[in-house]
C-alpha cells in the first residue's frame, strides 16, 4: 500500500498545488504515429525492434510549446503534467542515459525542455510524468502476470534490477536537475511496492533538488493520492488529484476517438473540486 502523509496538505511549499485545482495532462510519444493509444505496443504485442522503428519517423513538425501552454492557460488550467517517458521507454527529453529519445528522431529537439521553458515564460506550473515500468530497457525485470510488465519479453533481455533502478533513478534526477524549476514528478508504476521501486529514497532525492515539487503515490511514497478515472473515497485531509482523459478509451492519441461530452467533463471537474482535490484532464496530441 502506498504511503501518503497528511503533512503535505499543510506544507507551505506545496500551497501552489492546493490552489491550482485544474491541470492539463498530456500523453505524447511515438505511439501517436499508430493512432491506437499509448498501450499499442503491449496490446498488439509489437516486437521491441519493430516498435523502435517508429522513432526513425517521429517528427511532430507542427509542435509549438507556446500553443500548448497557451491552450492550457485559455482552458483555465494552472499546471501541465507532461509524459517525459511512458511505458514504452521512449523519452521526450534529452537524457544522457539512453539513445532512445526524441533528440535522436527527425525532430531532433528536446520537447520536454521546450515545454518547461515556455511554462516558466507564461507563469504556468509544470509537472513531469515518468513511468517506472519500461518495455524497452534491456535490464527491466518483467514479472509474469504483473500489470504493465510484458508477458513475453524479448529473448535478448538481460534482467538486472540493480542496473534498472540506477537507470530510472538517474533519469528522474536528470529531470530534476536539467530544466530549472520543476513543480512535480508523476510516477506510474503502482503495481510494485515502495521497497521494489525504492520510492522513499527517490522521493527524498527529488525534494533535495526541487523542494516545491509535488510527488504522487505511484512509487509507493509521495505527497498525494492519484485516483484514475474515478471519484475517490473520502480523502479529507490529504492532497489528491483525480485524472481523466477526454477520450473514453485511451490517453494517447486514438484515431477513432470516443470522446466524453463537455457536460460530462464539467460535472467530473466539479465533483473532484467539491471533494477537495485537483482534476487533471488529459489530451493526446496527434503525431504531428
Amino acid at each position: 500500500m502506498p504511503i501518503v502523509s497528511m503533512k503535505p496538505a499543510r506544507d507551505p511549499k506545496l500551497a501552489w498545488f492546493r490552489e491550482a485545482r485544474f491541470g492539463m495532462f498530456v500523453h505524447f510519444g511515438v505511439y501517436a504515429l499508430l493512432g491506437r493509444g499509448e498501450w499499442v505496443q503491449y496490446h498488439e504485442r509489437i516486437p521491441r525492434r519493430e516498435y523502435e522503428k517508429l522513432s526513425k519517423r517521429f517528427n511532430p513538425s507542427r509542435f509549438s510549446a507556446k500553443e500548448w501552454v497557451g491552450l492550457a492557460a485559455d482552458s483555465g488550467c494552472r499546471y501541465i503534467t507532461l509524459t517525459a517517458k511512458h511505458h514504452d521507454g521512449f523519452c521526450l527529453f534529452d537524457s544522457a542515459l539512453t539513445d532512445y529519445k526524441i533528440t535522436n528522431t527527425p525532430f531532433k529537439r528536446d520537447l520536454v525542455g521546450e515545454v518547461v521553458a515556455e511554462c516558466h515564460k507564461q507563469g504556468m506550473r509544470i509537472c513531469l510524468y515518468y513511468s517506472q515500468p519500461d518495455w524497452h530497457h534491456p535490464n527491466y525485470v518483467h514479472l509474469k502476470d504483473s500489470f504493465k510488465d510484458l508477458s513475453d519479453p524479448p529473448a535478448d533481455q538481460q534482467p538486472d534490477w540493480d542496473k534498472y533502478i540506477a537507470y530510472y533513478h538517474g533519469q528522474v534526477l536528470e529531470l530534476c536537475r536539467n530544466y530549472g524549476r520543476i513543480d512535480g514528478i508523476w510516477f506510474d508504476g503502482s503495481q510494485k511496492s515502495e521497497k521494489v521501486w525504492q520510492g522513499r529514497k527517490l522521493y527524498n532525492a527529488i525534494k533535495r533538488l526541487q523542494p516545491g515539487a509535488v510527488v504522487n503515490d505511484r512509487a509507493g511514497f509521495g505527497d498525494m493520492w492519484t485516483p484514475e478515472r474515478t471519484l475517490p473515497e473520502d480523502l479529507t485531509g490529504y492532497l489528491f488529484e483525480a485524472c481523466q482523459s477526454t477520450d473514453s478509451k485511451h490517453w494517447g492519441y486514438e484515431r477513432k476517438q470516443v470522446l466524453f461530452s463537455v457536460p460530462t467533463l464539467v460535472e467530473s471537474l466539479a465533483r473532484k473540486l467539491a471533494a477537495g482535490g485537483n482534476f487533471l484532464l488529459n489530451v493526446g496530441p496527434r503525431p504531428d
